[in-house]
């Protein structure tokens, strides 16, 4: 696969994932076998996993939680058999620089061992695909705001206003392709708005007619697997 690099917010957890002794990987393991195909929420599936490994002792826990699963999520994403991600994994870490994020040839294979078991397991694979192929999109939608103003319409400079125009302002934020938040700003009226709510709802009764297809043919829906 590509060269892969460490982001800065998972280096702390990738710090204690090195950390880890052979029975702090096994209960990690098991906790993350525990979690349900049904999960859907990111901040959800931590907490869960918190509950099962509070015996692990190392230095922030539930960073080393999110570099698991981040790490899921990349191996998804590459598409990458697991000893070839987990060898590219070796290389960025070999590469990084960050303090306490070190790998010699007496704790490398010790540290492969343990990435086989806590990235092997098969339900967090298939929620990491699923994932992968939901965010598999040039832009992704984060959030929207409409704000509601007056205008004032001015006859001349000099007079008061003689009326007033209800504007719209749609602000809609985006992930792109680098995964900065990304923002564009859109002027609606009161027509634009009732458009607005008719696609919605048209959407929204699409969607109810697949799920109840899918559900006469036994296919679960995913909605948001392991979203933030």
């Amino acid at each position: 696969m590509a060269f892969m690099t460490i982001p800065k917010e998972y280096a702390a957890g990738l710090v204690g994932l090195t950390e880890l002794s052979e029975e702090d990987v096994s209960v990690f393991a098991h906790a993350l076998a525990q979690i349900p195909e049904t999960a859907r929420e990111r901040k959800a599936v931590i907490s869960l996993i918190l509950e099962k490994v509070g015996g692990v002792r190392i230095n922030k826990l539930d960073e080393a939680i999110r570099a698991v699963l981040s790490l899921y999520e990349a191996r998804a994403i590459a598409e990458t058999p697991l000893d070839a991600f987990i060898d590219a994994l070796i290389d960025a870490i070999t590469a990084s620089g960050v303090p306490g994020l070190k790998l010699d040839e007496t704790t490398k294979p010790q540290f492969v061992d343990r990435m086989r078991i806590l990235l092997g397991v098969d339900t967090v694979e298939f929620l990491a695909k699923a994932n992968a192929l939901q965010r598999d999109h040039e832009k992704l939608f984060h959030s929207a705001r409409i704000f509601t103003d007056l205008r004032p319409v001015f006859r001349t400079p000099e007079e008061p206003p003689r009326d007033v125009i209800v504007e719209y302002t749609l602000k809609v934020v985006f992930h792109d392709g680098s995964r900065r938040h990304r923002e564009i700003y859109m002027v609606l009226d009161e027509n634009d708005i009732e458009s607005l709510k008719q696609v919605i709802d048209r959407a929204e009764k699409k969607a109810q007619s697949l799920k109840s297809l899918c559900g006469s043919k036994d296919l679960s829906v995913i909605t948001r697997p392991l979203s933030a």
